[in-house]
């Protein structure tokens, strides 16, 4: 089975990517786990935005839980192709942004515990960049109730270091989303190792 991890910011085209790349490949041949945010109802999501280290760990667990269950749905797919729409890297990334923000130095215990968990290990990662100013402009477009922590300038930036700077078991290809979908799943598909 081979696993391809979407990544980026909010509103940067991983849906539309999953969508896309599924049709390409066939959806008999590839399965698209849902977000976490899919798994989950709002009002049992822990806060977005930790101010202290517990609230980190909490929320960090939290999501480790989900991924258990992502992981789970991945294993009972029998086809070769898996896409996952956000891998464990977005909670570590997440975690290191926050840390930034908030200074509650979480990150490297939140680390240690994404290491020893049960989570979906992705063969490729697709990191999708666009502009802030761009993925603001679809915001307001398609989720007026997004959390303005997840376009933050700092946020932003310390989580788009992350996934170009601090992964170390897959490389991630990084492809502008800023052009139409057409053109960016085009851009994408250039690079997938699978056929």
């Amino acid at each position: 089975m081979y696993v391809i991890g979407l990544e980026g910011a909010c509103c940067s085209g991983k849906s539309t990517m999953s969508i896309a790349l599924r049709k390409h490949f066939g959806a008999d041949v590839a399965f698209i786990t849902p977000d976490y945010s899919d798994l989950t109802e709002p009002q049992s999501r822990p806060t977005t935005l930790a101010k202290t280290f517990d609230e980190a760990v909490t929320s960090f667990e939290f999501y480790l839980n989900i991924e258990r269950q992502r992981l789970e749905q991945v294993r009972s797919w029998h086809g070769s192709i898996v896409i996952v729409d956000r891998t464990y890297h977005t909670l570590l990334a997440h975690a290191y942004a926050v840390d930034s923000i908030s200074n509650i130095e979480s990150f490297e215990d939140l680390k240690r515990l994404s290491d020893g968990a049960p989570r979906v290990e992705p063969n490729q990662i697709i990191y999708l960049d666009a502009p802030r100013s761009i993925l603001i402009d679809r915001a307001k477009l398609r989720s007026p109730d997004l959390p303005l922590v997840f376009h933050h300038e700092v946020y932003l930036e310390t989580t788009q270091h992350y996934f170009k700077n601090m992964i170390k078991d897959v490389t991630p290809i990084v492809v502008d989303s800023s052009a139409s979908p057409d053109r960016t799943v085009a851009s994408a598909i250039k690079y997938f190792k699978v056929k």
